[in-house]
């Protein structure tokens, strides 16, 4: 009896296993086709000249965060196949080692999971689920050495309000580094507006100070934080706390780019935060016209050497 019925659970279990991962690779293979979808001509030309001029140095560490803004119930993008071709031309054409990537949608997901080389933490449950904060590496770059995920304990959406990390080893300089993905709330001016953001802050910084220790390697914070740079005409109280623990890439790098949509003084809520001994050669945000119909964030990428 018993016998019997270990082995009818035992075949409910692998049956319910079997739908999930067969179901998963039908998804991705249904919603990762965007072969009619491709990107205009004009587009493509665009991304390949942007491509060319930063082509980045085999000794260099290349971060990249971008919000590639969701198509699903709530948000208010096109639908990804549309916007995918360029996207994924994009991450392939500046080529981070790691990527960063805010509302990705099961439909993005499959996007880039079939058209770029890179991986994603967490695939087969991305693909099922939402978990919309997700963290992507290029193999060919780096080697993945640990992983894990935190969800804020305070946030209005659990699979965007959620901390991704991954410590990754550099095959060209055998640097080790760390990289926390994240997606705050949003934050208002004054204090009394941002007891969400808040505790979120401290919770960013905790991880990213315990992954400096027990890796002991430099660790970085990247993605939307809802928090543009404060000014005295517009406080930003988040963004000030998070300078506390950390340096933004921007404040250290050698050299900033922009396109034609922003400037040094643009008040820009993506960022690349720093934490540990490093050296930030260039700070670039692709602001370039062309990319405003692919999301409502732009893409913003540094590349550094590790000491």
């Amino acid at each position: 009896m018993i016998k019997n019925t270990i082995f009818k659970i035992t075949v409910i279990i692998i049956t319910i296993l079997f739908f999930l991962i067969t179901g998963a690779d039908m998804y991705l293979k249904t919603y990762g086709d965007i072969s009619q979808h491709p990107a205009p001509p004009e587009q493509t030309s665009e991304i390949e000249k942007l491509s060319d001029f930063y082509k980045k140095e085999e000794n260099h560490i290349r971060l990249m965060t971008y919000n590639i803004l969701a198509d699903s119930i709530g948000f208010e993008g096109s639908p990804a196949q549309y916007r995918a071709d360029a996207v994924c031309k994009i991450i392939n054409g500046i080529a981070p080692d790691v990527c960063g990537f805010q509302e990705t949608s099961r439909k993005w997901f499959a996007c880039i999971y079939n058209n770029t080389d890179y991986k994603f933490i967490h695939p087969i449950r991305t693909a099922v689920f939402t978990t919309m904060t997700t963290l992507a590496y290029n193999p060919k770059a780096v080697n993945l050495i640990s992983f894990g995920e935190q969800v804020f304990k305070n946030g209005n959406n659990s699979p965007l309000r959620r901390m991704v990390w991954g410590v990754f080893r550099h095959k060209k300089t055998d640097k080790v580094f760390a990289v926390v993905n994240t997606h705050f709330s949003l934050s208002g001016s004054d204090f009394s507006d941002n007891a969400t953001p808040l505790t979120q802050a401290l919770e960013l910084i905790t991880l990213c100070k315990d992954l400096k220790n027990l890796f002991n390697c430099p660790v970085f914070a990247l993605g939307d934080f809802n928090a543009p740079k404060s000014t005295k005409k517009a406080p930003s109280p988040i963004y000030d706390i998070l300078v506390t623990a950390f340096k933004n890439t921007t404040s250290l790098a050698k050299t900033i780019s922009h396109g034609e949509n922003s400037n040094k003084k643009t008040p820009f809520i993506d960022h690349i935060f720093a934490f540990g001994d490093i050296t930030v050669t260039r700070h670039a945000t692709l602001s370039q016209s062309f990319l405003k119909e692919l999301s409502d964030h732009f893409p913003v990428f540094c590349d550094i050497s590790i000491q």
